[in-house]
């Protein structure tokens, strides 16, 4: 019945629109759509474009509308039915919130309503047991693409939804990014931008492409609210590769956030010296990242201890080039407390301390 709703919110894309208070409504009526039809798996209405590798219905003899029609879908597969709708005109919106209805009771899989920018995943929601009509809110910030799917408990049971009275309207940026560049020098690749307003900015997260994975590296602190331009700068001193990508995750206040584009980097990584950076993030649950460096070909040794100095994990235990380096260290079969990381070398020893915070 999950599915159901589902349906009705697409079709609610595709109804007529009211604006209030700079704010669209779409509703599924006055599509000349009648009770119980068969809608095909692709169509639209307005700047809206519904798909889904199953077909859509109208109500489906059920009145759970909240106006004269919804939308209804069946997932006939929790693991790989899927509802996609995507904004035609490529412009970014801000999704609010959506009227739902889950029709079948006995279903114990969740609702999950997913907000992407391109290939990014913005925000992601889970919903479970909206047993009468519930107004979902969401408040999605410049998204172009909303993904509609259920999270499996491995019932086997099918799932449907009834869906209406979807909120838009333009989104309102919270950050506006007018530069973001790298520069490479002796001491890594300084990352700088500038913002010309802002709006409850908690923060950029710095973000690096490694391995073909995204890792977080530092923290900056936004400031909040303003409307004055605001410069920024994070130095990277342990950058991995010739070539190396950067983006920034930029974090609201609510935890709402948004990916700024990628830059691209060259520089000449070869370290100079020895160093051991701070892991990122710092407290962490359960995994981090651990950046390192080393000045000549040698001996690397890197080993966790509790605050006994009982050794409780190895990392790193063989031979390396010069260069620098990166890897994630996931402590899920850890205990929560305070632990020491030390680099060793041939003549350079380093330790720091790191918090597992479960």
């Amino acid at each position: 019945m999950k599915f159901v709703s589902i349906i009705s919110f697409l079709m609610l894309m595709f109804l007529s629109t009211v604006n209030v208070f700079g704010q669209n409504i779409i509703t599924f009526d006055n599509q000349g759509w009648n009770s119980n039809q068969i809608l095909p798996s692709n169509f639209s209405i307005s700047n809206y474009s519904f798909s889904s590798n199953e077909v859509f219905y109208t109500n489906y003899g059920y009145n759970f509308d909240v106006n004269s029609t919804s939308l209804y879908y069946i997932f006939q597969s929790p693991n790989t039915d899927k509802i996609t709708v995507t904004t035609s005109n490529g412009k970014p919106v801000k999704l609010i919130s959506l009227a739902a209805y889950q029709v079948s009771e006995t279903s114990t899989d969740s609702l999950v309503i997913e907000g992407w920018n391109g290939s990014n995943l913005q925000y992601t929601r889970s919903f479970l047991n909206t047993t009468s009509w519930e107004t979902l809110t969401l408040n999605y910030n410049n998204i172009d693409k909303v993904v509609i799917r259920l999270n499996s408990a491995g019932n086997g049971g099918l799932a449907d939804y009834n869906f209406d009275n979807i909120t838009l309207s333009n989104p309102a940026l919270p950050v506006e990014l007018t530069t973001f560049k790298g520069i490479s020098g002796k001491n890594g690749i300084t990352l700088e931008w500038q913002t010309a307003t802002e709006i409850n900015n908690h923060g950029f997260e710095i973000e690096r492409n490694t391995n073909s994975s995204w890792v977080g590296i530092g923290f900056i602190a936004g400031n909040g609210t303003s409307s004055t331009t605001k410069d920024y700068s994070f130095i990277d001193k342990n950058p991995i590769g010739d070539t190396i990508h950067y983006r920034l995750k930029q974090i609201d206040n609510n935890g709402d956030f948004q990916y700024s584009k990628e830059i691209e980097v060259s520089a000449d990584l070869t370290p100079n010296n020895y160093s051991l950076s701070q892991n990122y993030p710092n407290p962490f649950n359960p995994s981090t990242t651990i950046n390192y460096s080393i000045a000549k070909a040698s001996k690397v040794v890197l080993k966790i201890y509790d605050l006994l100095g009982k050794e409780v994990n190895t990392l790193v235990d063989e031979n390396k080039p010069s260069g620098s380096y990166s890897l994630i260290f996931n402590a899920h079969n850890m205990p929560s407390g305070i632990y020491v990381y030390e680099l060793r070398t041939d003549g350079f020893v380093s330790r720091n301390k790191m918090v597992l915070l479960k």
